[in-house]
């Protein structure tokens, strides 16, 4: 792909177009980003996967940073399942050598149909065991070091909470990871609502920790593509660029705008998208 004006200001604003849509709906940019590299910007599917990889680091870092600074990071699970997530990765980026792009288009296009569902079908409210009694951690004979308090400011109370099912925890994350690794999507999608409903971890906490541990999961997976010279480091940069925008906006409008009154039409977009990413798998 031949990098000129047009094409330099065409992948900013899809980029940024894409970030948008990932910080509206919570679930990272890449899921729409692939479709717009292999649709429109005519990228083979493995240099797809790479670029958005990148994304997903830039993304994670600026995030990140943030995050931390609200102390919605819990740096000692998200420490914990990175070596579980960052071993899926190299596995799906390992994996994603051996299959032929139309694979892995097939693949993206079931993992895009599920979301999608999952999107139409979630709840606002995710129910979770958390407590605003900040003795409970010390109290608590399941204390295992990985339990925490964070000062919620939507709330403005203290949130403490004590994490269960480490084991399912740590299994998850290496599908997150793999999966992450392999289409590029980012293993929040699936991190998140296990974090949620199975670990007893606040929706935002879980989602802050998962980001963090977005980058380090893309950074395994993206040295594998890079030296299978799949990842243009010039289209990635441009690309990184509109993405970081885009996010930028799109947390900033997601205070103004209801996620549900948006969240079932990107569910249908989503749902084309991943019916035309498995048609053209199969051409």
């Amino acid at each position: 792909m031949e990098l000129n004006f047009f094409t330099f200001i065409f992948l900013i604003l899809g980029g940024a177009f894409t970030g948008i849509l990932g910080a509206l709906l919570g679930i990272g940019g890449g899921i729409f980003l692939v479709p717009f590299l292999v649709f429109f910007a005519h990228l083979p599917m493995h240099n797809a996967v790479a670029t958005s990889l990148v994304c997903l680091i830039a993304v994670s870092t600026a995030v990140a940073s943030i995050n931390l600074k609200r102390n919605l990071v819990n740096l000692r699970l998200g420490l914990t399942l990175d070596l579980s997530t960052t071993i899926g990765a190299i596995l799906g980026g390992t994996l994603a050598g051996l299959l032929s792009g139309s694979w892995l288009m097939r693949i993206f296009g079931v993992a895009a149909f599920v979301i999608s569902f999952v999107m139409a079908f979630k709840k606002e409210k995710i129910s979770s065991s958390i407590t605003e009694n900040n003795n409970l951690l010390d109290k608590n004979p399941q204390n295992t070091g990985l339990n925490y308090i964070y000062f919620d400011h939507a709330e403005k109370k203290n949130i403490s909470y004590i994490v269960k099912n480490l084991p399912l925890g740590v299994s998850v994350s290496v599908i997150a990871g793999t999966i992450s690794g392999l289409i590029g999507i980012g293993g929040g999608v699936i991190q998140v609502p296990i974090l949620n409903l199975s670990c007893g971890v606040p929706i935002r906490a879980a989602a802050a920790t998962s980001n963090f541990m977005i980058g380090f999961t893309a950074v395994a997976s993206a040295f594998i593509y890079y030296g299978r010279g799949q990842l243009n480091p010039v289209i990635a940069g441009v690309v990184v660029l509109g993405v970081l925008i885009g996010s930028v906006t799109g947390t900033y409008l997601n205070k103004k705008i209801k996620a549900r009154s948006i969240r079932l039409l990107f569910a249908f977009v989503l749902f084309v998208v991943a019916i035309q990413m498995l048609l053209r798998s199969f051409h």
